[in-house]
């Protein structure tokens, strides 16, 4: 997408937005270099209400040990530093900050949205990976796993497929209550970022290179999940238009969280928006 593209939809950078730029990205990087070098003691912002909401739904009771994370009291749970899930939190804040950028509105009001933003990013991580460690928790339990299905691997699957559709849903949703309609852009800025900070600043870094094989069996997975998830977007909505139309064939109950981004139905036809490594390799 060109910038003649953009200023089509109605967004003509000017100063203000790029120095909304300019504040989110060093935002960003703060964020990951902090991540890359913390420890649990450091990431106890996060970790700390991560293990009082995983206490909360589960039978579960954590207490901290220092330079380690959360530890359960039977010794077999551990919420830590890679545990955080500070790299989505960055992908759900550049994503949000790049819909309200890119939004016409006047600078005034783009510093409140980035702000809600900001808060928005913060509380969605912590639910989403709730939920992902819970899930973790109960798959460990599990008494399904053999000499290919490691429990590394389902772990690492079942944090993609959560991680990814969650990301696509607050980027659809925050473009539509912002923007009032949904687009194609905002897949291809959701898999850019999922992709670039899991993939990309690895590679860039080097980091990569103390995973050793298994970075290349996390990419391959991740590439894959990704890839049918915005091609499950595409068949749904039947395009990449600007704004995507939905056959009611194709709707389906797999992809109820996209349907809360639908406008009203308009000609017949109704339009929607559609411990291990995990998903993201810390680095």
């Amino acid at each position: 997408m060109t910038l003649k593209d953009l200023r089509i939809r109605g967004w003509r950078p000017n100063f203000g937005d790029v120095f909304l730029i300019m504040v989110v990205l060093l935002l960003a990087g703060v964020l990951k270099y902090h991540f890359s070098r913390a420890t649990s003691d450091d990431l106890a912002w996060i970790l700390r209400p991560l293990a009082f909401a995983v206490e909360k739904l589960t039978d579960l009771s954590f207490h901290r040990e220092s330079g380690a994370g959360y530890i359960s009291n039977d010794g077999l749970i551990i919420i830590a530093p890679v545990c955080a899930g500070v790299n989505f939190l960055i992908a759900v804040l550049l994503t949000g900050a790049g819909t309200v950028i890119m939004t016409p509105s006047s600078f005034g009001q783009k510093c409140l949205r980035l702000a809600l933003v900001l808060v928005s990013a913060y509380l969605f991580t912590l639910m989403v990976n709730t939920l992902r460690i819970i899930l973790a928790i109960e798959l460990y339990r599990m008494d399904i796993y053999g000499d290919w299905l490691t429990a590394e691997r389902m772990h690492r699957v079942a944090g993609i497929l959560l991680y990814f559709p969650a990301l696509l849903w607050y980027g659809l949703v925050f473009q539509r209550l912002f923007s009032g309609k949904h687009s194609s852009p905002i897949i291809a800025c959701c898999l850019f970022w999922y992709l670039g900070l899991s993939l990309g600043v690895p590679l860039l870094t080097g980091s990569f290179q103390n995973s050793g094989i298994r970075f290349y069996e996390h990419g391959f997975t991740l590439v894959i999940i990704c890839g049918l998830t915005a091609g499950g977007y595409h068949w749904l909505t039947g395009g990449w238009g600007e704004e995507e139309k939905v056959m009611p064939c194709k709707r389906s109950a797999s992809f109820w969280c996209l349907k809360l981004t639908a406008g009203p139905a308009k000609s017949g036809v109704g339009k929607t928006a559609t411990s291990s490594s995990g998903p993201f390799p810390k680095g």
